[in-house]
């Protein structure tokens, strides 16, 4: 039997898919660009504080990753990224707890590689690296 995936509508955002706990959407920021979104909620909606936040990230998402970017070049994770490309933005993760998100970010020349930079308070804190 196959079950229907919750759905939820945001004018802004786009069309939103729920699973475990997470409403996920690919949503177009250019012409060429998708990102992906996530935000915390339940199978009814999302949290409406991620969900506020979410469009704030969307609405200024150069400045987060600018912010994002100068985390990563203070903290130098050059040998991770040695010879596998630039950064491409992936999405962002919304969390319930105001100020608290992830910037995501790929490498150009590394499929698998993934970049997350955690923020608390608005600003950058900890990087999270995985292959």
């Amino acid at each position: 039997m196959f079950w229907n995936k919750h759905k939820y509508n945001h004018e802004e955002l786009g069309e939103f898919t729920f699973s475990y706990g997470t409403w996920t959407s690919e949503t177009m920021t250019s012409p060429s660009d998708e990102i992906l979104i996530n935000i915390t909620g339940d199978k009814h909606s999302p949290n409406t504080p991620s969900l506020t936040q979410a469009i704030n990230i969307y609405n200024n998402i150069e400045k987060y990753t600018n912010k994002a970017k100068e985390y990563i070049a203070a903290i130098d994770i050059s040998e991770f990224m040695k010879g596998n490309g630039s950064l491409v933005l992936d999405g962002f993760h919304s969390h319930s707890e105001p100020g608290q998100f992830d910037i995501d970010f790929g490498l150009s020349n590394w499929d698998d590689a993934s970049i997350t930079i955690h923020f608390k308070d608005n600003k950058p804190y900890e990087v999270s690296l995985s292959d």
